[in-house]
């Protein structure tokens, strides 16, 4: 994956570590959550308008797949780009890497939940248009 605006740095940290000296592969779903923020925040969410029509987003699934560990003073950097986009849920796709090397991928699939009522919301069109925006751009 090309080193894009959407990507953030994260260097490993000693509180990442677990007892056996690497980074546990909780700590995995953290490093892509801060990305996730990361890359909504630079890629025109309006947060505050959501939470203003009732809509919040939540990830429904995630599946990870991990090619190696992590270290003390790693530094890693993940991609974030829209795989997907449809109607009530779109997908990302992150890719976490140490320089050349693919560290672990991340596809997660996103939904707006209704706050009242608890299920998922279509996608507003103005966040389903800067959402196909940058799929085509990825």
């Amino acid at each position: 994956m090309t080193h894009d605006a959407h990507s953030m740095k994260i260097t490993v940290q000693s509180t990442h570590l677990d007892r056996f000296g690497h980074v546990n592969n909780a700590r995995f779903l953290e490093f892509f959550e801060w990305a996730r923020w990361h890359w909504a925040e630079r890629t025109g969410w309006d947060f505050e308008d959501l939470m203003a029509q009732g809509l919040d987003p939540a990830v429904v699934r995630i599946e990870i797949d991990y090619r190696t560990q992590l270290f003390f003073r790693d530094v890693v950097e993940i991609h974030t780009r829209v795989e997907q986009v449809k109607n009530r849920s779109f997908v990302l796709r992150q890719v976490m890497t140490r320089g050349e090397q693919t560290v672990a991928e991340a596809n997660v699939v996103v939904v707006l939940v209704n706050s009242r009522t608890g299920h998922s919301a279509e996608l507003p069109t103005h966040l389903r248009e800067i959402l196909e925006n940058l799929r085509k751009i990825a």
